[in-house]
C-alpha cells in the first residue's frame, strides 16, 4: 500500500472501513506505514479504505519482483 502521510487529513474513514488494516495515531491520522504489504484475503477490505478516502492518500501500489 502507498501511504502519502503529507497528505492525509486524519478524517479516519479508512480506520471506520477497516480499523484493523487502518489504525490511526494518536492526533487521527493513519498509522499504517508507506509499502504495507496488504495481507491475503484482506484485498477487498484494503481497497474499501483506500477508496473511502476524501484526501485519496492511500493507494494500493502492485508487488514489485524479489518482494
Amino acid at each position: 500500500m502507498r501511504v502519502q502521510d503529507a497528505i492525509c487529513e486524519g478524517h479516519g474513514e479508512c480506520h471506520r472501513a477497516h480499523p484493523r488494516l487502518f489504525p490511526l495515531d494518536e492526533a487521527g491520522h493513519t498509522a499504517v506505514p508507506d509499502g504495507t504489504v496488504v495481507p491475503k484475503g484482506m484485498e477487498e477490505a484494503a481497497q474499501l479504505g483506500i477508496d473511502v478516502c476524501p484526501a485519496q492518500a492511500l493507494a494500493v501500489e502492485p508487488m514489485r519482483q524479489g518482494r
